[in-house]
């Protein structure tokens, strides 16, 4: 296989190092491989605990002249030729020297105007495997070795799953249903085994960062140590030199954001819902008001949650969304047919206990966001914890550290950028409390 390399000096080889596209032509001696690193214009790594799977976006100039054989040159879309789903080796790091290395494919590429410009979408290949695989068999046991077999055999990854341990079973059949939609699907049912328990919270993210697959329950996330503690001062180097010793860097800039829509929390049952369900097995019909306060002091996380309703809405504080199930009876039970014969009027799963909390939980834990940004930092991750503080402006213009905004954050969703211009690191942060608690640490 012969390597091509742009004939273009590159600007980013102190953070990009490997950025190398394979021909699917593998029958082929002479397929081409081309080095598109001297032609690189843009670099944008994404990972968000919202996704499954990390993503590349990258632009490349392609003068036409990158390849030439016998009837002379062609570009890289001409020649390789580009046909969808070409591997991309990818390198790159930091200045600390962390490092992030992957090989992604090429889900699409789009010429742009007149420049020669092409901007590449390049995916994980569980990615591609998940649009065209189909899980037809049954799952039975524990939820998160469900999620493990879900990737390792249906989707044939060798990735490692990094797996909060689920206390419940639940049995399902595929139903030729795709694995992403059965893990989303088995996420709202799942209890931690070691963060959450029956009755007072549930939910689950599964997410690819570039260390693997991630299955973790959201006060999981919330009680884990924070990586790094960061501050922002508006003034000094963007390297850290002039930071207190509690601090490991610096942010460059942030903006305040929140998710605390009163009326949208309410719409979607955030701090209270009734629950209505029928047992078609004795034809029992009930309901039942699961509220915020049933369940809070149970709740394992990193701030305090302050919900205080104002009474003057009392008729609506906690009723504001109504849920209906049907009881499930007897269904899929494991064992021989007495087993099952025994386990024919079995509750199979509890809405109550499980389902209405994991949907509150939700809508909790996307209550209060931050967005920063900072210099490139590549040992920072989707789904990792931080802790940061920020100025509160006085009269006089004197700066104290914010104890309402600061804290401890969860990385909802990471982008590293590399450009001529610079490399940096920008965050979505988000958690479910008011109140600053804890203290910034190295």
């Amino acid at each position: 296989m012969s390597k091509i390399v742009l004939n273009r000096d590159s600007e980013f080889s102190k953070n990009v190092e490997v950025l190398t596209i394979y021909s699917n032509n593998h029958s082929d001696p002479n397929a081409k491989t081309v080095d598109m690193l001297g032609g690189l214009v843009e670099f944008n790594y994404y990972e968000s605990i919202l996704e499954h799977t990390v993503k590349v976006e990258c632009v490349v100039v392609d003068s036409g002249g990158a390849i030439k054989d016998g009837k002379g040159f062609a570009s890289i879309a001409e020649k390789l030729p580009l046909c969808g789903r070409e591997r991309v080796d990818i390198k790159f790091r930091d200045v600390n020297d962390n490092l992030i290395s992957l090989t992604l494919y090429v889900n699409k590429f789009t010429p742009m105007g007149s420049d020669d410009q092409i901007m590449f979408d390049l995916r994980s290949k569980e990615y591609i495997m998940n649009t065209g695989v189909k899980v037809c068999n049954r799952l039975d046991g524990v939820i998160s070795e469900s999620i493990k077999v879900l990737v390792s055999t249906h989707l044939e990854s060798k990735k490692e799953v990094f797996v909060d341990a689920t206390t419940n079973s639940y049995n399902l059949v595929g139903n030729c249903r795709k694995p992403f939609y059965l893990i989303d699907f088995l996420s709202k049912y799942s209890i931690s085994a070691k963060h959450q328990t029956l009755n007072s919270s549930a939910g689950y993210f599964f997410y690819e960062t570039s260390e693997g697959y991630h299955y973790k329950s959201i006060d999981g996330l919330l009680s884990q140590e924070k990586k790094v503690s960061m501050l922002y001062s508006g003034t000094g180097d963007s390297g850290g030199k002039d930071l207190p010793l509690s601090y490991n860097s610096k942010i460059l800039k942030y903006e305040k954001d929140n998710f605390l829509n009163a009326n949208s929390k309410s719409m979607v049952g955030a701090y209270g819902s009734k629950l209505v369900l029928f047992d078609p097995f004795n034809c029992f019909y009930s309901e039942q008001l699961i509220t915020i306060g049933d369940t809070k002091e149970d709740i394992n996380n990193g701030e305090n949650i302050n919900y205080f309703p104002n009474p003057e809405f009392k008729a609506i504080n906690n009723n504001t969304r109504t849920i209906y199930h049907l009881t499930d009876r007897g269904t899929l039970p494991v064992g021989d047919i007495d087993t099952q014969l025994d386990k024919s009027k079995d509750i199979r799963f509890d809405h109550k206990q499980i389902v209405v909390q994991s949907q509150m939980r939700y809508n909790q834990f996307f209550s209060h966001k931050f967005k920063i940004a900072m210099i490139l930092n590549t040992n920072l991750h989707a789904g990792d914890a931080i802790f940061v503080d920020f100025p509160k402006l006085q009269n006089g213009g004197s700066e104290t550290i914010d104890k309402l905004s600061g804290g401890l954050y969860i990385i909802t969703d990471i982008r590293h950028r590399i450009f001529p211009e610079g490399a940096f690191t920008y965050c979505n942060l988000i958690r479910d409390s008011f109140g600053r608690s804890g203290k910034p640490s190295r």
